[in-house]
């Protein structure tokens, strides 16, 4: 399972980094030199591929974990909003990716708010609300579901979002409570 957010180090060269995040995910130095230039060109870093990731914006550093990522061809893939950095071509380029995954029987968690890109990539969707599930099922039918919430939060005064959110944060505090005496 590889995460794309995660293993990138800000001091190392982009092929530094990609290098050590293929290291942590078990891969050997030979399997690492043949990926290399896929992966390298899949980023379109260029010449930036030479530069400390501490130069980078936020979207290279998505381009680059997200190209690690897709060219290692993990079982299970960690997306968590890596793709919604970045240029519309590169974004279509991951999502096609993605799908690729998708066909071949591998599994993708996709988080997201992009209800658009939900709807047109995920078969499930799972609405999470303060660490809670809130709905699960047809991704279209919860991402509706998560829009109406979000019409009628937006609906509410200032005073309303906050006792909403607040109501939220006690609940969790009370689950807390309750694990942490459960186990005592």
């Amino acid at each position: 399972m590889t995460a794309v957010s995660g293993g990138l180090t800000p001091l190392l060269t982009g092929e530094e980094n990609i290098v050590q995040k293929c290291l942590l995910l078990g891969l050997g130095k030979k399997e690492i030199r043949a990926l290399m230039p896929q992966i390298v060109e899949f980023s379109e870093l260029g010449s930036f591929i030479h530069q400390p990731a501490k130069t980078y914006s936020s979207g290279m550093r998505s381009k680059l974990s997200f190209a690690i990522s897709a060219n290692i061809d993990p079982d299970v893939m960690v997306i968590d909003e890596a793709i919604s950095v970045g240029d519309p071509t590169f974004t279509n380029k991951c999502l096609k990716k993605m799908d690729d995954f998708r066909k071949s029987g591998k599994t993708i968690v996709f988080v997201s708010h992009s209800m658009s890109q939900i709807q047109d990539f995920c078969d499930m969707a799972l609405w999470l609300e303060g660490g809670r599930i809130k709905q699960v099922g047809d991704a279209r039918e919860v991402t509706n579901e998560y829009q109406n919430f979000i019409q009628m939060f937006n609906s509410m005064t200032p005073e309303q979002q906050k006792e909403h959110k607040d109501n939220i944060r006690q609940q969790q505090m009370r689950e807390a409570l309750y694990e942490r005496n459960k186990s005592k």
